[in-house]
């Protein structure tokens, strides 16, 4: 269920920036925040307009990646120096198969799909002085997953520090009494753990 997916953008770019380790890409303000989407397919996403920035970037200025809160959304814009595109393709880019660049056409149409599935965007816009900046807005979930999901992190944590049944139990209740009352809106990755906590529980 994809409004049950969510997972801290800093953790996105702290494996997006191994990636990148040897390219000329720079990231700032990496916060932590929970947005509503798949880690894998959030990272495919934005290595696909990391890629396509690194394609067209002329200029000696690194690509840079930054991060800032807007309202309900965080935005992620990638920012290159490249000679930029017209208007009329800025929507253009996003359709499958088009490009400039002799590639397939596939990075940033996928991107595109993968973004909007999470209730987010992804748009094009011209920076200052020249290049293209790629504007990934995310969709901040909702304070009462963060919060499941955050308990789930600090219970998996417990879990690996004890071994008797006692113990595994105990962590099951104080988890089930945590995610209950939110059944609903508890995250595919949650749900896998705590099926994971019974089946331990039941040795």
């Amino acid at each position: 269920n994809k409004k049950n997916s969510v997972v801290d953008l800093k953790d996105i770019i702290n494996i997006i920036k191994n990636l990148y380790v040897s390219r000329d890409v720079t990231f700032f303000n990496n916060i932590s925040c929970i947005i509503i989407g798949e880690k894998n397919k959030l990272i495919d996403a934005i290595s696909a307009a990391i890629d396509n920035s690194l394609y067209w970037n002329t200029g000696k200025e690194a690509i840079e990646v930054n991060i800032a809160e807007n309202n309900n959304f965080i935005d992620l814009i990638i920012s290159d120096r490249g000679p930029g595109i017209l208007d009329e393709d800025k929507k253009n880019i996003f359709l499958k198969k088009y490009s400039k660049s002799n590639g397939n056409g596939i990075g940033l149409y996928i991107a595109k799909n993968i973004v909007v599935s999470y209730s987010g965007e992804l748009f094009a816009l011209d920076r200052d002085g020249g290049g293209l900046k790629m504007v990934f807005k995310f969709k901040v979930s909702k304070s009462n997953v963060w919060l499941i999901y955050m308990i789930n992190k600090v219970i998996l944590l417990m879990l690996s520090m004890f071994k008797n049944k006692f113990h595994y139990l105990l962590i099951l209740m104080l988890f089930s009494c945590n995610t209950i009352k939110d059944i609903d809106s508890v995250p595919i990755e949650i749900e896998k753990s705590s099926t994971e906590l019974m089946s331990i529980s039941k040795e």
